[in-house]
Order: C-alpha cells, then structure tokens, then sequence
C-alpha cells in the first residue's frame, strides 16, 4: 500500500497517512478496473471486480448479460439504459447503482468508463473502473449525526411537498 507524509506548517507529519483517506481501510480491494470490447461484447475485470461481484478471481467469464444480472433490480433499467448509451454513442458514462453478489450481498457501487482506442486510433470498446462504495455507505448509515441529518432533510423534504401540493 502507497503511503505518503502529512506536510502541515510543522513540516512533515510523524504519522503514515493513506492517500485514499475517504475510503476506510484496505481501499485496494474496493477499487478494480474493467474493459469492454465492442467488438466481440467481452468484458475483462480485475481481481477486484470479481471479488465484488462475488466470484474468486479467473473463475468467471463476464458478459454483459452476467454483469446486468447482478444488478439490484430497482436500479436495473437504468443501469441497462446507461450501458446500451455507452456502446451506441460511445460517450464516458457513470453509473452509481447497487449490485447483489453471489452470496445475495448488497454492494453500492459507483462504476465509471470511457472510450478507448488502438493505437491506430480505432475505437475498441470502453474500459473504466468500479468502486465498491458499501463500506463508506454503511459508515455513513451508521453514523447518529448522519441520520439525524438526513431525517432533517426527509421532514424539510415532506413540508416543501406539503407546500406545494397544499395537500
């Protein structure tokens, strides 16, 4: 794991700091990178994009079929309407959507692409990443000023409605 040195005006920093500081913990395994290749519709996933879809590294060939079935069905259409702009029009893409793991875990992921080329300039598909945000969602679930908050939100929320809709 990279690591680097705090630099404040007392110089350098004694402590180790992480430079992926938002993520907790070990932030390698939520991160993994993918390719996918137009013309043949084949997908290439790292470790770690295996990993959170579940499958132990080279056990699985992915597809586009196997990568929308893991896809939480309240986000589905939209995961599949992003994928299907992002190989016709060929513009980078995100997408931040839940997945179900082969254990029937939930995974809140953000998954991010754009085209890329041969070195002839010839577009080959699109490659990007995915970032495994559960650990920080889960943080943030867990976190009382957190919930506070986002129930403040919730009620100013329902009152605007209530104002607008007179109901």
């Amino acid at each position: 794991m990279d690591t680097t040195y705090l630099h404040s005006e007392h110089g350098v920093g004694t402590q180790p700091h992480r430079i992926a500081q938002p993520l907790a913990g070990d932030w390698s395994a939520q991160l993994g990178w993918f390719r996918f290749y137009f013309d043949d519709d084949r997908w290439v996933w790292s470790s770690q994009v295996e990993r959170m879809h579940g499958y132990k590294p080279g056990t699985t060939a992915p597809s586009t079929l196997l990568l929308l079935s893991h896809v939480h069905l309240d986000d589905y259409q939209r995961v599949a309407a992003t994928l299907y702009d992002a190989r016709r029009k060929h513009h980078p893409f995100s997408s931040h959507h839940r997945i179900i793991d082969t254990r029937h875990h939930t995974h809140d992921v953000i998954m991010v692409g754009a085209p890329f080329y041969g070195a002839d300039g010839t577009l080959l598909g699109t490659h990007g990443f995915w970032l495994d945000a559960t650990p920080l969602t889960q943080a943030r679930a867990n976190n009382p000023a957190t919930r506070a908050a986002d129930k403040q939100r919730a009620e100013h929320r329902q009152q605007r409605i209530r104002a607008a809709t007179q109901c």
